[in-house]
């Protein structure tokens, strides 16, 4: 009975000392703790104020470690972000302009048909003072 009792405690003592070990393994990875822990104020710093420099510095201090991918991840779609606001911003400079030369094309417009309708008023002027030297000329012979 007690080489049982024994056996079981010797048993459970290595049960514990296996999970306790898988546990304390993670626990004393201070790389994997440090640089998860680096990536956390990296990706809290690029929240808060667009900053990459601990990210970047992250890929440069553990570049084998685990959370540099992710870090290279998360730097990959800020530049791309970037540059996506960089187009926007183009695009609403063009937009601007297209809108200005709209206006100057739309009052160029309104100027050709007041210039046309004077036109046409000259003429008809022009044509009645032809008659009227016509008449003068009829009437003087």
């Amino acid at each position: 009975m007690t080489r049982t009792i024994t056996l079981w405690c010797l048993w459970l003592l290595c049960c514990f000392a296996v999970s306790g070990c898988s546990s304390m393994s993670a626990i004393l990875d201070v790389p994997a703790a440090k640089e998860a822990e680096l990536f956390g104020q990296g990706f809290d710093q690029y929240l808060e104020s667009g900053d990459l420099n601990a990210l970047n510095l992250l890929q440069k201090a553990y570049p084998q470690g685990d959370w540099w991918l992710r870090a290279e991840g998360v730097i990959e779609m800020a530049k791309r972000q970037q540059e996506q606001e960089a187009q926007l911003k183009e695009i609403k400079v063009k937009a601007a302009k297209l809108k200005k030369k709209d206006q100057q094309l739309s009052s160029c417009q309104s100027e050709k048909a007041f210039l046309v309708k004077d036109n046409q008023m000259l003429e008809v002027t022009l044509e009645r003072l032809k008659q009227v030297l016509i008449d003068v000329e009829t009437q003087v012979e």
